[in-house]
Formats: structure tokens, sequence, C-alpha cells
């Protein structure tokens, strides 16, 4: 698979990472200065939006192993042992891992849906479409794809080699099943058309395909397919004689049928008989039923056959573990890799893979060179100059056959020659191989030879999101602890950090990102404090969503930040009530006062009580958090016990707001304007010494070096109750008259 390149973005500080090596100063690293072995480089990447769902998937396993290990460390503790150094539970490790890789294969099969449908070959059609809500293809959906292909390959292989079977599969048989589900051979398509084919084995690519499913460890199918082959579809010397006269000839002695037949069933039974692990109760006993089996195929890939059966010596030899057949015959290191694991150590532990590497050939030109340690040369292994050997019929060969053999029984680590098919060899290069390692190479070689610092290195080169969870996976096992005190860094915070910084950029991952940098202690809340500060606010709900996300997390300052910021657009915009609202949970009481005067300034303009009355009545308890808005709730109660005709209670609460001064001096004037109706009629509801308050409150800001600024604010209710405007003079007089009267009818009446 093609590596993909991935697009660059700068984030909203304007900033992009640079190279540096953790260990010295940071230092950028120029085009002609190359980055250090152990330099990992990270940027923030453009993640597309198709991967909306898939991201949601495999955070929630990010979450999943973040509680699990956290539970693990508190558990510890709790229990008075050190945390320090503990990794993820084995029991969990498994089960965690298989919620990435299933929603890797989800995600890549979703992709391959909507290519299919771009094929002209492909079943899915516009009934698919509507049916199973698979949208059509965009051009970019073939490049995500082969790069999300790439994550599931790779991951698939992280788990067999890093997480422990809970079926108690051996490694060797996971691998195998890695192997057919990533780098499925031979095609359905080619094993179609061989099957229609009559017979079966006279299709020139028979052999190498029956070879392909043997080097996948397809025992079933080769099971089958091989019962299905008879001797005399072989015999090509038979053909155009009808089955009556080739019968007849085998009747009069022609021991080739019966070699061949031999030899079909001879490899039948071996690949019927290929021992299990899991068939046997201990390893001895499966080493010693493993050992007889191997024997009677290293026999047999030495054994003289028929011209006919010459080709099923492939088959034999690959059974018996030859390296070097397996290595001829084989498309990939991968598919050398299994099948000499497979047939030659089936009880390789996860950790001795590296070892078998060795033996494989189709490596990338580098890396076997790296591996070896040896000069660029050329290492076929085609054997176009060996002799077959002669085929004899007669008993004396047989006697020749059977003291090889015997001498086979005694002898061990005997390696037969490879077999010669041909008919593939324009897909099968055994010579050296000339391309270079890719990235998911590189990555998948460095899983198997357990080298971290490797796999780190190589799958960013794939994607961002696959170096973040293999860093973090592989951190909460303890496979980075080596790699972290070599650069002097934590590794896996680094690469989550700059997948978080990522995301927190994208209009669509954002919130993703708050996740992932709030699992990096210290610099993951500053920047999450740094970015939700900045974030473009542009509906209520994201608002809701960026103020959840800070006091879920304790970052107080950045939340009163964020109010204050919207409480400000809002005043702007002329929402008293909202931007008041947003003051209260920024702590702001010097905002809010404004705003209550605001909204008097704007009743005392008007005349108009209903702007503060909705903004009052929305506002609930937060009417506490300011005097002044305590003032403007009541003063709004004052008007409603008015309008009822509660004239005593309204007349009280009016010398209460004077007397205790919960309503500003500029507005005490506006408060005695208000109640002149009550003080001029009918009924006296200000006895004398509530009328003396006001008479008291009234004097207080006459003689105050403010006086212009009290006695000035409530003109317009006055040009508006008399029709023009009203001097100071004229408004006291109005007042004064009233107070009095008020006092002489209240003595009265007391009296």
């Amino acid at each position: 698979m093609a590596t993909v390149a991935t697009n660059e973005c700068l984030s909203q500080s304007g900033l992009s990472r640079r190279l540096i090596d953790p260990r010295r100063n940071p230092t950028p690293v120029g085009r002609d200065q190359p980055p250090a072995s152990d330099v990992f480089a990270t940027r923030l990447f453009s993640i597309p939006s198709s991967r909306r769902t898939f991201l949601n998937e495999s955070h929630a396993a990010f979450g999943a192993i973040q509680d699990v290990y956290l539970d693990y460390v508190g558990s510890l503790q709790r229990m008075g042992r050190d945390p320090r150094g503990a990794t993820l539970p084995q029991e969990n490790s498994r089960r965690l891992s298989k919620m990435y890789k299933d929603s890797i294969y989800r995600q890549v099969t979703s992709f391959s849906q909507r290519l299919a449908v771009g094929d002209p070959h492909s079943t899915v059609g516009e009934e698919d479409l509507n049916q199973d809500n698979v949208s059509r293809p965009s051009t970019a959906d073939e490049d995500e794809c082969d790069r999300l292909s790439q994550c599931a390959v790779a991951w698939s292989l992280l788990e067999i080699l890093y997480t422990p079977s809970t079926e108690g599969r051996s490694f060797v048989d996971e691998y195998l099943s890695w192997l057919n589900r990533n780098f499925p051979r031979p095609s359905v398509a080619e094993g179609q058309e061989i099957a229609q084919t009559n017979p079966i084995a006279s299709h020139p690519r028979f052999w190498p395909y029956v070879v392909d499913l043997v080097l996948q460890g397809h025992t079933t199918l080769i099971l089958e397919i091989l019962r299905q082959v008879k001797p005399l579809d072989l015999i090509t010397s038979y053909d155009g004689i009808d089955e009556s006269a080739q019968l007849d000839l085998v009747a009069n002695g022609d021991k080739r049928v019966t070699q061949i037949q031999l030899a079909l069933s001879t490899a039948a039974h071996l690949i019927e008989t290929l021992p299990q692990r899991r068939a046997h109760a201990s390893s001895a006993e499966f080493l010693m039923r493993w050992n007889e089996w191997k024997t009677l195929a290293e026999r047999w890939a030495v054994k003289s056959l028929p011209t006919e059966a010459e080709p099923l010596r492939a088959v034999f030899q690959i059974l018996s573990g030859n390296a070097k057949a397996i290595n001829q015959h084989s498309v990939s290191w991968q598919q050398s890799l299994g099948a000499i694991l497979f047939y030659k150590a089936p009880t390789t532990p996860a950790d001795q893979a590296t070892e078998f590497l060795y033996d494989c050939a189709h490596l990338p030109r580098d890396f076997h060179y790296e591996l070896t340690g040896e000069e660029e040369e050329d290492i076929s292994l085609s054997t176009d100059d060996e002799e077959e050997p002669d085929v004899g019929m007669d008993d004396e060969q047989d006697k020749d056959e059977s003291a090889k053999d015997s001498s086979m029984d005694e002898e061990s680590g005997l390696e037969s020659e490879p077999s010669s098919i041909t008919s593939d060899q324009s897909s099968r290069n055994v010579t050296r191989p000339e391309e270079l390692a890719s990235p998911l190479d590189r990555t998948l070689l460095a899983l198997i030879q357990f080298d971290q610092a490797s796999v780190i290195r190589y799958s960013q080169q794939i994607d961002i999101w696959l170096v973040t969870h293999l860093a973090d996976f592989l951190d909460k096992l303890g496979y980075l602890d080596e790699v972290s005190a070599s650069v002097h860094n934590n590794i896996r915070d680094f690469f989550v950090f700059a997948y978080g910084e990522s995301l927190i950029t994208s209009a669509h991952y954002w919130q993703l990102g708050v996740y992932y940098l709030s699992s990096c202690p210290g610099s993951g809340m500053a920047a999450i404090e740094m970015y939700l500060t900045r974030l473009p606010l542009d509906t209520e709900r994201k608002i809701r969503k960026v103020l959840a996300l800070l006091q879920s997390y304790g970052l107080d300052y950045a939340y009163q930040t964020v109010c204050r910021t919207v409480a400000r657009r809002h005043l702007d915009d002329g929402h008293y009530g909202t931007a008041i609202s947003y003051y209260v949970q920024a702590a702001e009481p010097r905002r809010v006062a404004h705003i209550a005067e605001l909204l008097l300034l704007d009743y005392i303009r008007t005349g108009s009580q209903a702007a503060y009355q909705t903004v009052i009545d929305n506002l609930a308890t937060q009417v506490e958090f300011s005097e002044k808005l305590q003032f403007l709730s009541e003063y709004r109660d004052f008007h409603e016990l008015r309008r009822t005709g509660a004239y005593r209670s309204a007349a009280q609460l009016v010398v209460k707001l004077i007397n205790h001064k919960i309503a500003p001096k500029r507005f005490w004037l506006m408060l005695i304007f208000d109640a002149l109706p009550l003080l001029e009629g009918n009924d006296v509801v200000f006895n004398a010494h509530e009328t003396s308050e006001l008479m008291n409150g009234l004097e207080e800001i006459t003689a105050s070096h403010l006086r212009d600024e009290y006695l000035g604010v409530d003109a317009p209710l006055w040009t508006r109750l008399m029709g023009e405007e009203v001097s100071v003079d004229q408004k006291l007089a109005v007042i004064r008259t009233a107070l009095v009267r008020n006092l002489a009818r209240a003595v009265l009446f007391m009296s």
C-alpha cells in the first residue's frame, strides 16, 4: 500500500509544531540538518469530516482504556502498593484492542462500499445505496480507504503480538489468520475459474494456486481440491484416449498411475493429519506428533516422484518447512514468514518471531541489508539450472527410493532443493528485492521485532490516528518506558497532545480534541484553556458545550473568560437579560450593575416597564448576585403591587428601598415620583413615620454635592407627566407639597 501524505494545517494561534530533539534545547531541524534517529516529528493534521463516526468510536475505545487503567492504578493505591510502572491488566488488553480494530475495519468496509459503487464490476447499485445508506464515493475516499486499511493491518498485527489471546490460540495460528485477512491469497476469482475447468488439474494455474493455498495455510480447501484430482488427470500421454482405453492401460501395469495416486493421497493425508496445538493436552504431546508428521513430510520432499506428480514436490517441501522452497514460491515477506512459522516452528511465541525474519525473502531492500548486515548482492533463489530428478519405473529404482527414505529417517535437518513451478514467476520475485520499505512495511517489521521506537517513528508516516493510539496503547502496556527515558520526554503524551491539537482546531472534532488533551497532564489542560477561550462560539448550543467542558475540568478562569466574551457580545446586541446571565456566571458584579442601570435609564427614557420586567422574570435567583439587580427586582414588585391595588404594601416597599439604601441614590427621586399617586390618593397609605423617611431621603439627595446628577435623572418622567420640561425647583415643589400634605393627613389619621 502506498503511503498517503497528510495535509498540514495551522493552529488558530498561527503556530505549527517544529521538529525538535526532546533531549536538547529545542532546535529547528532544517533541510540540511536531518533529524537524529531518536527525534519524533509531528505536526497539525487536517482530519477529513468523513471520519466522524470512526473517530467517535475509536474515542470510546480510548476512553475505555484510560478508565480501566486509572481504575487499576486506583486499586493499587487502595492496597497500599506503588502504582508507578503499573500496566494495563493483561486480561483486558485484548478486549480493549479489539475495540480499536473493529472500529477501523468498520470504517474500511464503509469506504469500500462507497468505492464499489464506482466500480463497473461491483454488485453495489442504486438499490443498495438507498437500503444501506451507502453514500456515493468521493475523490478522497480511495485515499482515505487506503490509509485506514494500513492502520487496520498494523493494529491487527499489534494485537496478536502484544496482547494474549482470549481463546487460547497460538501466536502462529493468529498470525496466519492476520495474513489471510489482510493479505489474502489466492483470489476468489482465480479459484472460481479453476473450479470451472474439467478436470481442474488441467488448468495452467492449478499448481501455483494449490501452492498459494499451502503457503497461506488453507488446509481444508487444499484437502478438498486434492481429493478431486485423479491420477489420470495428470498423465498427458493419455490425452485423446477414451476412458475405457485408459483403464485398460492401467490394468496392464502402468505404475505411473499408482505412484501418482500414492503421492496425491500422501499429500492429502499430510494436510488432513497436520497436528493442531489445541487438539493436544500438552506441549510435549503436540511436539511428538509434530515431529512424526514432519518426518513423513521431509521424506516425501526428497522422494523420487513421477514427472506428472513433480508439482507436488513443492507442496511436500513447504509442508516440511523448507525455507528455501517457501521463499521461492511466496510473493511477500509476510507470506514467507507465515509459512515458515506454520510449517517449521508452529510453537514460536510472539516475542521470538523476529528470529525467523532472517529466513524470509522479499524483505524490502533497505531493511534486508539492515537486518542481515550483508552487502548488496544477488541473492537469487532461482533454480533454473538445477536438474530435475530422473523418474524410473522399475523395481531397482523403487529399492533406491526405499534406501533414500531410510537414510532420511536417520538424518535430521535435511533440506531438499526447491521445486520449480514457473507458471507464476512474473508475480513471484525471488531475486534481491528492489523496492524500499514503505512506512507500512517498516511499521509491521518493527512490531515483529518489538522495536517500539521504530514502531512510533514509522507509524506516524501512515496516519496521525495510528501513531497516537499505538503510543497510548503501548504505553499502557509498559512498552514505551525505555523509549521515553531515552529522549527525556513522555512519548505517549507527546503524540496524544499533537493529535488532540489537530482535533481541537477542527470545526467537526474539537470536542474530541478536548478529551484527548485532557489525558495529558499539565500541558493538556493549558492547551484546552487556550483553545476553548479562542474557539468561535457561533451558537448557543456550542457555548453550552464549551462551558460544560470547562466546568467539568475545573478550568474556572477559562470558564469566566468565555462567559465574559459571550456576555459582551449579547450586550452589544441589546440582549440585556442574556448578557446579565453570562456576567453573573463570569463573576462580574460591576458589569451586572452597569446593565441594571441601563435598564432603569431605558425605563426612565421610554416609560416602558416591559424590557426590565422580562429581564428580571428570566433571571430568577440570579438577581441576588447584584444589589442593583435586587433593586430592579423589587422595583418591578413595587409597580406590580401598585397595579394590583396593594397600595399599603407598595408604600412600605418604597420606604424600604430608600431607608435601607437598596435603591441607588440617583434613583431615589424617581421612586418618590412613582409614589406621588399614593401620596395624593384618597386613602392614607404612608404613615407619619414613613412620610418622614421619604422627606429625609429627599433632603439627603438635595443637599448632596451630586445634587444635579441625582435630581436630573428622572427628567423624562416629568416631561411626559407635565407635557413640557420641568425645572428642578418645580419638581421639588410638587414633591414637597405632596409629602407635607400626606404628613398632615397621616397625623390627623393617627390622632
